[in-house]
């Protein structure tokens, strides 16, 4: 029961999608984040966390900053999951921080 965001196939083009990775270190992480934003416009974004607590703490961190984000991550019900992707696929939460669920 993952997470789907499904995406028209005359709407998706790779020209639209860019994958930034950056090294850091942990206690940079947020920072380089934040710096990153504020380099590149982007419209929205999924950001990929390994476990649900630091999915957490991001997502406070961002809010507080001023960032519109939803989490997703395996605890959620299906229709908790369903109504985080509506919210992202519309536009009403700019950043999907996500686990594998």
């Amino acid at each position: 029961k993952g997470l789907n965001l499904l995406v028209p196939r005359d709407e998706l083009s790779l020209s639209q999608v860019n994958q930034y990775i950056v090294r850091t270190y942990e206690e940079y992480k947020f920072d380089a984040l934040v710096n990153l934003y504020q380099s590149v416009a982007i419209e929205r974004a999924v950001v990929f966390v390994n476990k649900i607590d630091k999915g957490i703490w991001l997502k406070k961190q961002m809010e507080t900053s001023g960032f519109t984000v939803s989490l997703a991550h395996g605890k959620l019900t299906m229709d908790e999951r369903e109504k985080i992707t509506s919210d992202f696929k519309n536009g009403e939460t700019r950043v999907l921080i996500a686990t594998d669920v």
